[in-house]
């Protein structure tokens, strides 16, 4: 009798610890969608603001594109990572 409780019990708290844990997984997966890669970035920087591509850095949730303008201005823009909007 005693291993039969025990046995449940065993059960009882690994099925429970999964009820637990399986939500916030599934939390973490809605906030974490599909970003975008750097390269796609750059491109739809380098769209929306004509010229060279400089440099481009993640930061967070967003991608910082430096860009070089044929008039020799310098501009930064930021394209979300997740949307890819971009503005500036």
């Amino acid at each position: 009798m005693t291993t039969l409780r025990s046995v449940f019990l065993a059960f009882t708290l690994v099925f429970a610890s999964q009820m637990i844990v399986a939500p916030i997984a599934v939390a973490k997966d809605k906030k974490e969608q599909p970003k975008i890669s750097k390269s796609q970035a750059a491109q739809r920087a380098q769209q929306a603001y004509a010229g060279k591509v400089l440099k481009v850095e993640s930061r967070g949730n967003v991608y910082r594109v430096k860009i070089h303008q044929a008039s020799g201005r310098v501009v930064y823009v930021t394209v979300d990572a997740t949307t890819g909007k971009v503005r500036q």
